[in-house]
Parts: structure tokens; sequence; C-alpha cells
């Protein structure tokens, strides 16, 4: 069990959070003349036709955000 103490020990929490950080791609919105629609969508991985028309509203919840198409966050719960 010793290794796993050395291996617990040995984590660097900030290195293991950078791994799950994706850069952001593509162009930053222009704050003087943003787009119509998502105004992140030239930079959204998740984009489809409908984020060039419509403004997200925030929603809330566990991981409050502002998207069409959001990502499905895990819960944790077991079924």
């Amino acid at each position: 069990m010793a290794w796993l103490r050395e291996w617990e020990l040995s984590k660097d929490p900030m290195a293991e959070r950078a791994k799950r950080i994706m850069p952001m791609v593509g162009d930053m919105p222009s704050p003087m003349n943003p787009p119509s629609g998502c105004v992140f969508r030239g930079r959204c991985p998740r984009a489809q036709d409908d984020c060039a028309q419509i403004v997200p509203q925030p929603n809330t919840g566990a991981h409050a955000t502002a998207c069409l198409h959001p990502v499905p966050q895990y819960s944790g719960e077991t079924t």
C-alpha cells in the first residue's frame, strides 16, 4: 500500500486540472460588432445552425451554462 500513498502524494492537483482544460480555438467574437445568435459559435465545437439565430439564455443547475447544446453533465447517480 506504500505505492498508493506515493502515487497520491506525487499527484499535482494543478497539473491534473490542466490536463482536463481544453483550449478554445477559432476566432474571438468582436465586442464592437458581435455576431448574431451565440457570440461563441465561431469557436465552439458543438455549434450548429440554430446557434447563428438564437441567443442562448442562461440556465441554472449544478453547472450554469448559456448554451443551446451543452455537454451533458455526469450526475454521479447510479441506477
